[in-house]
């Protein structure tokens, strides 16, 4: 699957609508694989992941936030990490092995930086990229603390800061992911669980 976020995902303040290829059906507002039997699986990570973030953006950015559709890959398809102007990636290890996507355009990771900071960043500059990662950092505790609960211990690795889709990682073995977009006043982001 090749969900294109590129030129569409950078406009400001709309809500865009994603419509893969094949592969998919829309069922109770999340969007889900032919594999029914991961389907469950891919539901509760959806929903952690919009705990997550809603709880993280109240308490902390004090900002309000929609949640949009959730994305599963089909498991026959080959992923592919998010290719996004800014993304903080988290390993998990252990009861779950893969990682955590925090993924925007630019000027979405200063807005998000600034919100926790507390004062206007820009140019995605080393204080955005710190902050972000911590933004990302938190996320990742929220859904670990979820999904440990089903799954058993989960580790996680500090955050890396990925710009432009310059990744230089190997994501094969991959087989699931589920991608949560969210909008705000000031654009959107998402954030993606793969793993085996």
């Amino acid at each position: 699957m090749d969900i294109s976020i590129g030129a569409g995902f950078t406009t400001r303040g709309r809500w865009l609508g994603y419509f893969p290829v094949g592969g998919f059906s829309r069922t109770a507002g999340c969007i889900r694989s032919r594999v029914g039997g991961a389907f469950v699986l891919e539901k509760q990570i959806a929903t952690i992941i919009v705990e997550a973030v809603k709880e993280i953006t109240s308490a902390y950015l004090f900002m309000e936030i929609e949640a949009g559709p959730a994305i599963n890959k089909p498991i026959d398809d080959t992923y592919r990490p998010p290719n996004s102007e800014a993304t903080a990636l988290i390993g998990l290890d252990g009861g779950l092995q893969g990682g955590i996507f925090l993924s925007a355009p630019e000027h979405m990771a200063d807005y998000l930086a600034s919100a926790m900071a507390g004062e206007e960043l820009n140019n995605f500059d080393e204080m955005v990229r710190d902050a972000f990662g911590e933004i990302a950092n938190m996320i990742a505790g929220g859904i670990q603390t979820n999904l440990s609960t089903e799954l058993g211990a989960i580790e996680l690795s500090p955050p890396s800061i990925i710009s432009h889709g310059d990744a230089e990682a190997t994501y094969q073995g991959y087989n699931r992911s589920v991608r949560q977009f969210f909008k705000t006043d000031s654009g959107p982001f998402f954030v993606e669980v793969f793993y085996t």
